[in-house]
């Protein structure tokens, strides 16, 4: 836990400087990923789902956890199993409003990812998160869908990538 600490901290500094701009919000939200598990000759599918938390610290900033859970009984192309047993993530995410709609940005922090099932990677392992995404938002609703990709967990013997869809709504 104590590799998310930076990131927290950064949230809390960061507040009281960057806010001026706008109130800020708290939004909550949705996740379902698709996880692309990549291992040597190790190919793997693999299915998540959980909830954000998210603090808008501007219109261009914002500091957003996650948790998710995977689905069980994953195979990889070479037969053997393997799962997402569960996934912590801290982030920061940084973006410029194209339009009162449409807002893309990126996404950096750390995640931590528990896996089963025998293939590369079992255990408990964190490290570096990076990605891309797309929000849109709904004339006069407090409803946002994202979509997004994001390297997850990048290791010499393995690799985790996601394409994310997730559903908010802010307070």
């Amino acid at each position: 836990m104590k590799g998310f600490a930076p990131f927290v901290c950064l949230g809390i500094l960061s507040s009281p400087v960057l806010a001026d701009e706008q109130d800020p919000v708290v939004y909550v939200g949705a996740i379902y990923s698709h996880i692309l598990y990549e291992a040597g000759d190790f190919d793997g599918d693999l299915a998540a789902y959980g909830a954000l938390l998210g603090f808008p610290v501007n219109e261009h900033f914002a500091i957003e956890l996650r948790y998710l859970v995977g689905e069980e009984g994953e195979t990889t192309n070479v037969g053997s199993s393997v799962d997402v047993n569960d996934m912590l993530g801290a982030y920061l995410r940084a973006g410029m409003p194209l339009s009162d709609r449409l807002y893309p940005y990126a996404l950096l922090g750390k995640s931590k990812f528990e896996l089963n099932g025998g293939a590369p990677g079992d255990g408990g392992k964190s490290g570096l998160s990076y990605g891309l995404g797309m929000q849109v938002s709904f004339t006069e609703s407090p409803a946002l869908i994202n979509i997004e990709y994001a390297s997850l967990l990048d290791r010499d013997d393995y690799e985790l990538a996601g394409l994310t869809v997730s559903l908010q709504v802010q307070y």
